[in-house]
């Protein structure tokens, strides 16, 4: 809740898509990478940059184009297609 999330819906999984990634940019600012455990193994960082979603929310922005910087490209993720429960 202290990201604002419930401004969208009651609970995270009723929010649209574009909506979770604006609460959770929103967290990833007030707490940077650490608020995630998995934020080291995945190279999370505060990197700064819009992602440039719309949340829905019936307020229209009027923000200038920006030139988005350059990303860099994204590790491979491994994962198998089957998961196997723990034993």
């Amino acid at each position: 809740a202290a990201a604002g999330g419930t401004q969208y819906a009651s609970r995270a999984d009723l929010a649209s898509k574009d909506q979770q990634i604006a609460t959770a940019e929103k967290l990833l600012d007030l707490q940077g990478p650490g608020a995630w455990a998995c934020a080291g193994a995945g190279g999370l960082t505060n990197d700064g940059v819009d992602p440039g979603v719309n949340t829905g929310s019936g307020q229209s922005e009027s923000k200038p184009e920006q030139a988005q910087p350059e990303r860099k490209a994204e590790q491979p993720t491994t994962r198998s297609e089957q998961r196997t429960a723990p034993a």
